[in-house]
């Protein structure tokens, strides 16, 4: 009799979502099976199922009907790990201790060097070894908080594996980093799953990186999984043509046509006198490898950090700088819309009431407001200032620092008065549909809703209020190809109608062509090369040719 290899068994699994009386299929009768030690890759455009369709193999989400086996058990959680999307979770401590302590709790002794008795230096010594294979031995002794987002989702991705499960499940588990930094990060658990026989299914929104990874790719649509490479073909041409592009024309260099100056920016350790002058209505977009600073550039930029020496100036009917604290600068700060890398978890909203807070913060009007009445209450201009620019989300911030500003939560929300439903939906549902999403969204819960489309709600929410300037930290990221073509579009159409200045970083060579008037590389906080896009996307391909094993262009 042969040995049976499977180790999962799905038969005729189906959800269905249900809110206001309606219904909606989510997953329609799937069927797979998948053998110990393959790895299965997952695709599909935003809204597709996916990241419910994993959360019901974790164990985490209910299902409808039909039934899911592993190892012949219908105990998920016993066999399977589940890495869900943006999923951040750490003990404090530096680096080196939270890879120490989450070996110590996982009890996992798969690798040599972590021997049955836990000898501190046998898991100090497997720890650092893994620091040194992601290039993150010099940050060992660094605070967590002092990491990237790629870095952070690295350690994650790393205290999952270890847990020693027979099946891993990853939403999206890579997104924020270079395209090099992915690969090794694949390379590692390719090898893990093979040495260790242990079976993955993984979602991503980048069709090559699953063809380097996978042994086979499936595709979500209209609730059925296809395994096929015909349906990815046909879910590749449904990528809608680039909207035609206006060209800026650049003007020569002279102060009165900048927009934005940096002048002689430095910050130890990451900006050694970097000047960078920023045209009105041009759209620039900045691209590097991990640790190149662009997060940082695009806070300083925006007044989110001040710098140790240096100017950042908005030229407008005034010169003013950013760097300084007042009502000139509050002025500045109500131009700005702004969607930061990562975003904090959000429950227990509905999306009607988050986009009310979000438009209750950095509404100009309601700003306007909020400065009468800090001077009603006697409050300095500067606090103010310092908390529309420490939070993108300001009624998400900590007690403790509010009340270091002489506010309380109750104060906050008098000074910025909350818009009316009706106001809220004429402003609001335009710019849903730009991206496909219905009006009907607003009645769910946030959380309900799927990462990309929280981000997407988010910049729905910013650009309804026709900011004169659009920040954008690597916004794309995990974006299927479908909705990064519909991002694009839109804000080309924004740029060409508003004249609206655009900065936003990128992993994406792609995304970085199609949407930049300028490019510009950073590396080691300096910029190395600022050019046409079509030279710059040349050139980054370039400094990756010889080492990725896999495309970066369909």
């Amino acid at each position: 009799m042969g040995v049976n290899n499977e180790i999962l068994e799905i038969s005729n699994l189906s959800k269905i979502y249900r809110n206001n009386n309606k219904s909606q299929i989510i997953l329609d009768n799937i069927n797979l099976t998948l053998n110990k030690g393959e790895i299965f890759g997952l695709i599909g455009k935003i809204g597709s199922g996916k990241s419910t369709f994993l959360k019901i193999l974790g164990g985490y989400e209910p299902f409808d009907d039909g039934f899911i086996k592993i190892n012949g058990s219908t105990n998920l959680r016993k066999y399977i790990t589940y890495y869900p999307q943006h999923y951040f979770k750490f003990f404090r401590g530096t680096v080196i201790d939270n890879l120490m302590e989450k070996l110590e709790l996982k009890n996992f002794n798969i690798e040599k060097k972590v021997n049955d008795d836990k000898k501190y230096q046998d898991k100090r010594e497997f720890a650092e070894s893994l620091l040194r294979k992601f290039n993150l031995i010099e940050k060992s002794d660094k605070k967590i908080i002092e990491l990237t987002s790629s870095e952070k989702q690295l350690l994650t991705i790393l205290d999952r594996l270890f847990e020693g499960k027979n099946l891993l499940i990853f939403d999206h588990p890579w997104t924020m980093g270079d395209p090099l930094f992915i690969q090794n990060l694949m390379d590692y658990v390719k090898n893990f799953c093979s040495a260790h026989n242990i079976s993955a299914i993984i979602a991503s929104n980048n069709i090559n990186e699953l063809k380097y990874l996978c042994d086979k790719v499936g595709i979500l649509i209209n609730g059925k999984l296809e395994v096929n490479n015909e349906a990815i073909d046909q879910f590749i041409k449904q990528i809608p043509n680039l909207f035609p592009f206006k060209p800026l024309d650049i003007p020569e260099a002279s102060n009165s046509e900048f927009l934005i100056q940096l002048k002689d920016i430095f910050i130890k350790n990451n900006f050694k006198h970097l000047t960078l002058d920023i045209f009105k209505g041009e759209i620039l977009g900045i691209i590097g490898k991990n640790n190149s600073d662009k997060t940082l550039l695009l806070k300083v930029i925006s007044g989110q950090y001040i710098p140790d020496s240096g100017k950042i100036f908005y030229l407008g009917n005034n010169m003013t700088e950013i760097s300084r604290f007042g009502r000139d600068q509050i002025n500045i700060l109500k131009k700005f819309g702004i969607v930061n890398q990562e975003i904090p978890e959000i429950k227990g909203l509905m999306v009607r009431d988050f986009i009310s807070l979000i438009h209750r913060f950095k509404l100009a009007e309601n700003i306007d407001y909020a400065i009468k009445k800090y001077q009603d209450m006697n409050l300095k201009l500067e606090i103010l200032d310092f908390l529309l620019r420490i939070s993108v989300f300001p009624w998400n911030i900590s007690e403790k620092k509010i009340e270091d500003l002489g506010l309380s939560k109750e104060k906050l929300f008098e000074i910025f008065k909350e818009l009316k439903k009706e106001e809220l939906e004429f402003r609001i549902v335009a710019f849903l549909e730009n991206f496909n999403i219905p009006k009907e969204i607003l009645t769910k819960m946030i959380d309900e809703t799927s990462f990309v489309e929280q981000k997407l709600i988010i910049l729905a929410a910013i650009l309804s209020l026709k900011p004169s300037i659009l920040i954008l930290d690597e916004f794309d990221a995990d974006m299927d190809i479908i909705t990064k073509r519909l991002v694009v579009n839109n804000l080309l159409k924004i740029n060409s109608q508003y004249q609206t200045t655009i900065i936003f970083s990128t992993h994406d060579p792609s995304f970085l062509k199609d949407l930049s008037h300028r490019s510009l590389i950073l590396e080691n906080g300096k910029i190395t090369e600022i050019n046409t896009p079509e030279i710059i996307y040349t050139k980054f391909l370039e400094t990756m040719k010889n080492s990725l094993k896999y495309s970066l262009v369909l």
